[in-house]
């Protein structure tokens, strides 16, 4: 079986509903492609526990679970977008910032404890207080970026919530 015989068995098929066929195609590809990025993952992950540095171990773990939701977010939106409806572009682009927030909150987390275990094994004292004020002020700033770019993106100008916090910045400093 070629591909010009999977065309000719599509055409058998009224075109008003062959939509119905890419919709399931492109959520059975979403799934494979999940399972293999689930797959590739876990062997990096395996390989990369051997190594002594944090940074590696933290990355793959909290790319993991964002990963396949970028996947799924991206299908479900090429679905929306092959039954014509036009929040779909919306769907992909706010889909995306969310998952880019995901990722980068959990890699601040993940780095945060790989550096205070690797600090404890070495023996070295660190200030559990600062490490933790750090680690929480890099995730607000990761929020607060993607909350207004989000915005942006949903077109609320945001011109005037950025004025508002440099007078605020003002009159409280």
């Amino acid at each position: 079986m070629n591909l010009d015989d999977i065309s000719q068995y599509l055409e058998q098929f009224d075109q008003g509903k062959l939509w119905i066929i890419y919709i399931f195609a492109i959520l059975f590809i979403a799934l494979l492609v999940d399972l293999i990025q689930k797959r590739i993952l876990s062997r990096v992950q395996t390989r990369l526990e051997k190594t002594s540095t944090p940074w590696d171990d933290a990355l793959v773990h909290a790319l993991r679970r964002p990963v396949s939701l970028l996947i799924w977010i991206i299908g479900l939106s090429l679905a929306l977008q092959m039954m014509q409806i036009a929040a779909a572009d919306v769907v992909r682009e706010v889909g995306i910032m969310l998952v880019i927030t995901w990722t980068l909150t959990r890699l601040i987390s993940f780095m945060e404890m790989n550096i205070l275990h690797q600090k404890e094994i070495a023996g070295k004292t660190i200030d559990r207080t600062t490490a933790n004020a750090v680690s929480q002020l890099l995730r607000i700033s990761v929020l607060i970026t993607a909350f207004l770019v989000i915005l942006q993106t949903l077109g609320v100008n945001i011109s005037a919530i950025l004025a508002f916090g440099g007078i605020g910045g003002i009159a409280v400093g």
